[in-house]
């Protein structure tokens, strides 16, 4: 973690965001503390289920509430039963238990929502972004699942850019603000696996080289390209 840092401060990157599995948990939380103690200077985004959160929130109050931290809610619907049955029993009824703390100790977080068939109907509703808005979220993000074809990630997308204004930021992983799905505003991540090595993407995983390389030459590399050009 420090070598990513460190390296990304040489590029001028100061937001990291720590994915999974599921980055906040027992093991991981001793590493988060030591990021915010030590590079209070950058901002750092957490994409969790809120399941460790929900069952020590006093005990994880220094996390949530460091102003370096950001957290991002994994919500896949607002009805119990279809969150549940994508994400574990009594996931639902945690993300919301940890939704209403950030709210009520007025915390900027907000969601990230993964469309997939079972949800696809819900997730892309006006009445969906209307309950995230009630639980207090400040953007939603939406994610597209493998069985997700381009012709529905565009069809979601518009469909949701055609509710019009709303009081949240509404943006998708692959294209950024909603309506501009266009090649040209794909998401430009540097993803770094644990074990140093730089990927392509998060889900594809082509390795593309690793932290001693000379990054200034990552749009030649093949799998780059194969994913932006």
């Amino acid at each position: 973690m420090d070598s990513a840092i460190k390296r990304g401060k040489e590029l001028g990157i100061s937001m990291y965001t720590l994915l999974g599995g599921e980055p906040v948990n027992p093991k991981t939380v001793p590493t988060i503390k030591y990021l915010l103690q030590n590079y209070s200077d950058n901002s750092f985004f957490v994409c969790t289920n809120g399941d460790y959160l929900a069952s020590k929130p006093s005990e994880l109050e220094e996390i949530f509430m460091h102003d370096s931290m950001n957290i991002v809610l994994s919500i896949d619907a607002s009805s119990a039963n279809i969150h549940d049955s994508i994400r574990g029993k009594s996931s639902h009824k945690n993300v919301v238990q940890v939704a209403n703390l950030l709210h009520q100790n007025k915390r900027v977080f907000g969601c990230i929502t993964a469309i997939r068939p079972e949800n696809y109907a819900e997730v892309t509703s006006s009445n969906y972004i209307d309950w995230i808005i009630s639980l207090g979220h400040s953007y939603i993000a939406y994610a597209f699942t493998d069985r997700i074809t381009v012709d529905m990630q565009d069809a979601a997308m518009q469909k949701v850019n055609s509710f019009g204004k709303k009081p949240i930021f509404v943006y998708s992983s692959i294209y950024g603000p909603v309506g501009q799905t266009s090649k040209e505003h794909l998401s430009r991540m540097l993803t770094i696996d644990k074990y140093g090595n730089l990927l392509n993407t998060r889900r594809e995983r082509m390795h593309i080289g690793t932290l001693d390389d000379d990054w200034s030459t990552l749009s030649s590399n093949g799998a780059w390209l194969k994913k932006f050009a």
